[in-house]
């Protein structure tokens, strides 16, 4: 398997190791955002969600993760994604309602975006191709699974407009070189595919982020698909895929 490389090509994001946990760190606005790779040390695999591995092993895994951050796992809100459009804010919900990281479950709240205005709180996302797209702006943060259901349905707009965002930051998802879709995705989207069927994820969102009034905007340029061993892909392993995370706080 192949390990991170040493450069992301870009002066504001940071390589990060620590405990055999691999990560791009990224500040944003007021936060920080973090995304993990799939490689540790040693050749082996994070995977930080329930599946296919099960409920312990992502446990596991992702009290490696909070170790190697020294971050708090009581801090951290996910929600159940389900490649839709709905937002949701954190504002009065407790822990166990907003899904928390330790021990792994399937939280109970189904959503695809999460804005925050506390400042202890940890937004997380978990992403195999998707695109996770971190917000900061005078009124909060925000972080989003995005896929082209999500933006076709304007999550990206009203996560722009709830916390007035004047920075973003595009995560590592798959690249047009990989994300082939149906005439149906492409006219969802008001773009035009490529001669070999494919769109630009990262690019459609960028230039979504800029008509909303975000001032700042930067991306990873990976590919989740394309890196074999260092992400997660879905559209590569399919059914058996696992997950990497997207964090964000302050």
């Amino acid at each position: 398997m192949s390990t991170p490389p040493e450069s992301t090509g870009c002066g504001r994001w940071e390589l990060r190791q620590e405990a055999g946990v691999h990560w791009l760190e990224t500040p944003v606005g007021s936060g920080v955002a973090r995304f993990t790779f799939a490689v540790t040390d040693g050749g082996g695999r994070l995977n930080l969600a329930t599946a296919p591995e099960g409920f312990e092993a992502a446990t596991e895994a992702r009290l490696s993760m909070v170790r190697a951050m020294n971050l708090e796992p009581n801090r951290f809100r996910l929600v159940r994604q389900v490649h839709g459009g709905d937002l949701r804010e954190t504002e009065g919900l407790l822990p166990d309602r907003a899904g928390e990281l330790l021990p792994a479950r399937d939280p109970a709240i189904e959503a695809d975006g999460l804005v925050t205005r506390h400042p202890d709180e940890i937004l997380m996302v978990l992403v195999a191709d998707c695109l996770p797209l971190a917000l900061a702006g005078e009124d909060g943060l925000a972080l989003l699974h995005l896929g082209w259901r999500g933006l076709a349905t304007g999550m990206l707009e009203k996560a722009v407009a709830a916390v007035r965002a004047s920075e973003a930051v595009i995560g590592p998802c798959i690249g047009p070189c990989c994300y082939e879709v149906g005439p149906e995705v492409a006219e969802a989207l008001g773009v035009e595919q490529s001669a070999s069927g494919t769109v630009d994820l990262g690019g459609i969102t960028a230039e979504r982020l800029v008509a909303a009034g975000v001032d700042s905007v930067e991306r990873a340029e990976r590919c989740t698909c394309c890196e074999v061993g260092t992400f997660h892909s879905f559209r590569r392993e399919g059914a058996a895929a696992g997950r990497q995370a997207a964090l964000l706080s302050r």
